[in-house]
């Protein structure tokens, strides 16, 4: 079975919205590579421009080789990231318990048929 994150998005624009888990990097425009990644996406016909009309203050480099030019700076989408994180949904403790005790009991219930 194979571990999978929970998915959690993150507005890089005002209608636009990214899985967090797939940001690889986020860069200033302010950056020379940044500007250029842009201005290579835009000539290619490849960038995805949620900045739309405003100024593009930040370029976020997905893992599947996409860039997004976002009106947010660095600092707004590092804090928005940070957000989505601490309002993803807790592990109940009530169900973990469960679990354990779930676990204990079948555990008991199988050295009873084997004779343990």
């Amino acid at each position: 079975m194979a571990y999978q994150l929970p998915l959690v998005f993150v507005d890089v624009s005002n209608e636009v919205r990214v899985c967090a888990t797939r940001i690889v990097a986020i860069m200033s425009t302010e950056t020379y590579q940044a500007r250029e990644a842009i201005k290579s996406e835009r000539k290619a016909g490849t960038l995805i421009n949620a900045a739309g009309r405003d100024k593009a203050l930040s370029a976020v480099f997905l893992d599947n080789g996409a860039v997004i030019a976002s009106s947010y700076s660095v600092e707004q989408l590092n804090k928005k990231i940070v957000k989505s994180q601490e309002m993803r949904p807790k592990k109940s403790t009530y169900s973990e318990e469960k679990a354990i005790e779930y676990n204990e009991q079948t555990l008991e219930e199988v050295e009873e048929e084997l004779g343990v």
